[in-house]
């Protein structure tokens, strides 16, 4: 048996209904036109809620959602470790997601022939691009990249032809996203 419809009669066959536990019961639609529900003392509702005073309602999959934290342009500057050495970009903070679109690298103290671009996840490293040719010192070698990096992971950046203590420096460039909870 079909449960009853409150009130027993709606305004046009095209009416929306909706479950209120026991019956169906009509939508209200305002002057604009949008429909208004009643949700005082709805028990299912508010346990959708984190807090009644915050409003914050939790979707099935918002940590999938894209939120746009703001731009991201991360800059390291720093002495090479080693001939033929590298250098590590900062570290991704926690809570956060860095989204790279591309990294440049430069030895401002001499020329190299080959960068070496890699990802540390988990302690683990990860090759995901190289660029080979003459690079005079100073000039900006550019790797196009989409890399996501999480909380505690970083670039590191290998100069072939740099020597110890080479003045390198490695940038990301891309967006910064909120790591959700």
């Amino acid at each position: 048996m079909m449960p009853e419809i409150l009130p027993d009669h709606v305004s046009s066959p095209r009416t929306a209904l909706f479950w209120d536990g026991t019956a169906y019961r009509p939508g209200t639609i305002d002057a604009a036109g949008h429909i208004q529900i009643d949700v005082l003392g709805n028990a299912n509702l508010d346990g959708a809620l984190q807090s009644v005073a915050t409003n914050r309602l939790i979707v099935r999959g918002e940590d999938q959602l894209f939120s746009l934290k703001e731009p991201l342009y991360d800059h390291r500057s720093a002495g090479c470790s080693a001939i033929d050495g590298y250098l590590n970009s900062n570290v991704v903070p926690a809570n956060t997601i860095w989204v790279v679109t591309r990294i440049a690298s430069r030895n401002t103290t001499r020329a190299t022939t080959e960068h070496r671009y890699e990802v540390n996840h988990n302690v683990v490293f990860y090759q995901i691009g190289k660029e080979t040719g003459a690079f005079a010192a100073g000039v900006n070698v550019y790797e196009p990249c989409r890399i996501v990096l999480g909380p505690n992971d970083y670039l590191r950046v290998y100069y072939i032809g740099a020597l110890l203590g080479n003045t390198v420096s490695v940038t990301a460039i891309g967006y910064q996203m909120t790591l959700e909870t």
